[in-house]
């Protein structure tokens, strides 16, 4: 299992920064660079932490942003009956 090594707070905070993400965002570096561009001015230690996950950080981040819009929204369009 893969750690981001931040704060349940923090991980609230990145989450609440992806709120204007779609699916298709949801790459590891179209992700990184979304929320670079959100937390960079408000959260300057966030978007720090940010740019320093690695790949496999970023990859768990994205698929448990993926997991929460699906959750909220439904599975994509494309594999609805």
């Amino acid at each position: 299992m893969v750690s981001l090594s931040i704060t349940f707070a923090d991980l609230t905070t990145i989450l609440t920064a992806c709120r204007t993400a779609r699916a298709a965002d949801c790459t590891p570096e179209t992700l990184r660079a979304h929320l670079m561009g959100r937390l960079a001015a408000p959260y300057p230690r966030l978007a720090a932490a940010v740019r320093q996950f690695d790949a496999a950080q970023m990859e768990a981040l994205a698929q448990y942003l993926l997991d929460g819009i699906e959750l909220a929204e439904g599975p994509p369009i494309a594999e609805r009956p």
